[in-house]
């Protein structure tokens, strides 16, 4: 009988494992709850003053199967960010969100300057987010970019991370399945990566607690 080396091995525990994930995800049972839609509960920011709820159309709402979303601007004094959730109660959605590298590039953005961090946010509560950044660029505008998926209460900066959470969620029997796509961008308008990012980053902290009670109801 042939040896069948270690790496033939791995290869194959990788797709099992992957296999078990579609298959767990495809028989998903839904468990959702009532809750108010995203645009009205993250209307109120302490500090930032809410744009109204920007619609994308129902042919693109369809593509990207959404349950829910948001998609508005927030201000707060000089500082103006964007701010989009793509979000969804069933499991087997999981991957249904576009990754800003297929959309950016799909409408003639340039991206440059990609990269992933994990972001601790001050508090209490311990919070943490695992999160991929981006610069896009388009004739004369230029925007920075933070993304991260959501699974419950957990992030990963991309979909595999996204899928693996889920269905260790689900081995562990936790039967909550909210699941989304967080985008959150500024103009930079001059400014440096550093200093847009950190505006990205203050709108974080006073947001991610209040899109995290809400994903935890």
């Amino acid at each position: 009988m042939r040896k069948v080396s270690i790496l033939k091995i791995v290869l194959l525990s990788a797709l099992l494992l992957m296999a078990a994930l579609m298959v767990n995800l495809s028989v998903s049972k839904l468990q959702q709850t009532a809750k108010a839609p995203l645009r009205n509960a993250l209307d109120s920011l302490p500090g930032w003053s809410a744009s109204p709820n920007i619609s994308m159309g129902a042919a693109i709402e369809e593509a990207l199967k959404l349950d829910d979303y948001l998609f508005k601007s927030y201000k707060h004094g000089n500082d103006t960010v964007s701010l989009y959730i793509g979000y969804y109660r069933s499991a087997a959605k999981v991957g249904s969100a576009h990754d800003p590298l297929v959309c950016f590039t799909g409408q003639g953005w340039r991206i440059t300057e990609r990269g992933k961090g994990t972001y601790q946010l001050p508090g209490p509560d311990n919070l943490k987010i695992n999160y991929s950044t981006m610069i896009a660029e388009q004739q004369s505008e230029k925007e920075f970019i933070i993304y991260w998926f959501q699974v419950n209460n957990t992030t990963s900066s991309g979909t595999f991370g996204q899928k693996s959470q889920m269905l260790w969620q689900r081995l562990r029997n936790n039967p909550r399945e909210e699941n989304a796509f967080v985008r959150v961008s500024t103009r930079m308008e001059g400014n440096s990566p550093e200093l847009a990012k950190k505006r990205t980053i203050d709108f974080i902290n006073t947001f991610y607690p209040e899109f995290y009670r809400y994903v935890g109801k």
